[in-house]
């Protein structure tokens, strides 16, 4: 009876550990499905198979399998467990959004030794096998980062392993080596390494660009776009880096209209954040569009209707779309947009912001304040400045700041002039990255990341922008007391400045001009990071 018993306490532990170790699994695949945030075609979805006949099949109904033992064999890379599970999910994930499907009913991209015998029937006119593993790798690479998994310093280990767990042969003809795989990996990973902190750089010259004016604003803006431009230009095209190129578009083409478009707060959508963008430029004085705001606003309207290819019901897309096709005159075409957003998304206020935003254009500024109202009502954090900017009664006020004003502010007690003119990315570990109008250096300096930008293209506002942002985790101390307990009225207290307030997926983000400091703070409402700029 004792023998009975131990045996099913056993049984059930180990039901219970390998529920555990599904769960765990099944939570790493949700995160990197909501790093890549598409809906169409429909996500995939995960099936852990037990002691299946190699390691993973993805299939076109969006099923992807992959061998339970899987999750056990992982444990060998200790504390990279979830970054070696990460690259495997990834990669499959990849596999299906791409449509590489040329293997049927087999494993990919990996199977026993079998597969590699059934591999030689497929024709070889279609079979591109190395160029898919690459496109799978680099973005699996760069979705498992952006997700917060480290894959690509340990991707090519994890594929030796995989050959060795499954009795793999080192080569297999018609499909890349254990060396090439291996090299394809290790390349991806560079490529991204090298990719991520121009968009990280960015997205923050983004952000500046929100709370500057001028030449300041227009030098930022246009950072940003040949940015997001260098990625897509080295194959990592996804729906957010469309999306982005198309906000920065439409900024920049915000800039050359009226005073009262300028003062509106645009629903514009940076990855799944609101942005709340004040324009303020050389302008014209009427509603006719000039006429290199009308080709920005076209490019953005064909990058984001390139972005709806890759994913029809990508919202941010379609909102984005919408401002666009406002700004352009098109009110029919805006509407039917609109219309389609509406039956996807249950978010009232930004519908009704919009309606209202587009009756103001169209000359019904009554229509438009009442529409504004009732979004303000629904919840919209934009739509009470807009009702008054549609009223009349609120125009934009520039600040233009000289770049080199003298400011109190300090990091680690030494003032901020003092403190950039002292530090720059040259030390061997940096990363550098060139394009025809940027120059981007990234390192890290203790528990910040900097990143030290150098414009090369022409009518610019400055030459060289540096900037410094927190690493993820503790915090170090802050000069003026701020830590990761405090909140946006502790901020208050110590930023007594206007703040430029933007709104991120998961992040508010403080841009505080004056002290040139951005702060961000969590959906719990603490300070989660802050970083500083400086140009010249």
């Amino acid at each position: 009876m004792k023998i009975k018993l131990i045996i099913l306490m056993l049984c059930c532990s180990a039901f219970a550990w390998n529920k555990a170790q599904a769960n765990y699994g099944d939570e790493v695949f949700a995160r990197i499905l909501l790093a890549v945030n598409r809906d169409l075609p429909t996500p995939p979805h995960l099936v852990w198979v037990s002691n299946m006949n190699g390691v993973a099949s993805t299939y076109a109904n969006g099923t992807i399998e992959v061998d339970s033992r899987l999750l056990e064999r992982m444990r060998g890379f200790g504390a990279d467990s979830a970054n070696a599970l990460a690259h495997i999910l990834a990669h499959e994930v990849m596999h299906y959004y791409m449509e590489h499907f040329w293997a049927g009913e087999f494993a990919l991209p990996y199977g026993d030794a079998s597969w590699g015998q059934e591999l030689q029937g497929i024709d070889s006119d279609t079979l591109q096998l190395q160029y898919q593993e690459t496109q799978a790798d680099l973005y699996a690479i760069f979705y498992a980062t952006s997700a917060g998994y480290q894959t690509g310093r340990i991707a090519d280990a994890v594929i030796d392993s995989i050959y060795r767990w499954y009795n793999l042969p080192f080569k297999m003809k018609r499909y890349p080596s254990l060396d090439a795989r291996k090299e394809i990996a290790r390349t991806a990973a560079r490529d991204v390494a090298a990719l991520l902190p121009m968009y990280e750089a960015g997205k923050m010259m983004l952000m500046l660009g929100m709370s500057a004016s001028g030449k300041e604003q227009l030098t930022y803006l246009r950072g940003a776009a040949y940015a997001f431009q260098h990625i897509t230009d080295n194959n990592i095209r996804t729906t957010e880096m469309y999306n982005n190129m198309a906000v920065v578009r439409i900024m920049q083409a915000i800039t050359m209209l009226n005073d009262t478009i300028a003062a509106f707060r645009w629903p514009l959508v940076i990855e799944s954040g609101s942005v709340l963008y004040d324009a303020q430029s050389t302008r014209g004085a009427g509603m006719e569009l000039p006429e290199e705001a009308a080709r920005l606003l076209q490019e953005a309207k064909n990058l984001l209707e390139s972005a709806l290819e890759m994913d029809a019901a990508y919202q941010p897309a379609m909102t984005n779309l919408c401002v666009a096709l406002m700004l352009l005159g098109k009110q029919g075409s805006m509407a039917d947009v609109l219309d389609e957003l509406t039956e996807l998304s249950d978010n009232t206020a930004l519908e009704l912001e919009l309606r209202g935003l587009a009756a103001w254009l169209k000359g019904k500024h009554d229509q438009a304040v009442e529409l504004l109202e009732e979004a303000d009502a629904a919840g919209s954090l934009t739509a009470k400045r807009n009702a008054e900017v549609a009223a009349g009664k609120l125009m934009p006020v520039g600040i233009d700041l000289p770049v080199l004003a003298d400011i109190s502010e300090t990091i680690d007690g030494t003032l901020l002039p003092d403190y950039f003119s002292g530090i720059s990315a040259l030390d061997g570990s940096r990363t550098d990255e060139r394009s025809q109008n940027l120059l981007l250096f990234c390192d890290t300096i203790g528990r910040y990341v900097i990143f030290e930008v150098k414009f090369k293209f022409q009518d610019r506002a400055f030459r060289t922008l540096k900037m410094v942002k927190t690493l993820p985790g503790d915090l170090p101390p802050h000069d003026k007391g701020i830590s990761q307990r405090s909140d946006v009225r502790d901020l208050q207290k110590q930023y007594p400045e206007d703040a430029t307030i933007l709104l991120e997926s998961d992040h508010e983000v403080f841009v505080f001009p004056l002290s040139y400091s951005l702060v961000w703070i969590s959906q719990n409402g603490k300070v989660d990071g802050w970083g500083w700029y400086w140009a010249q």
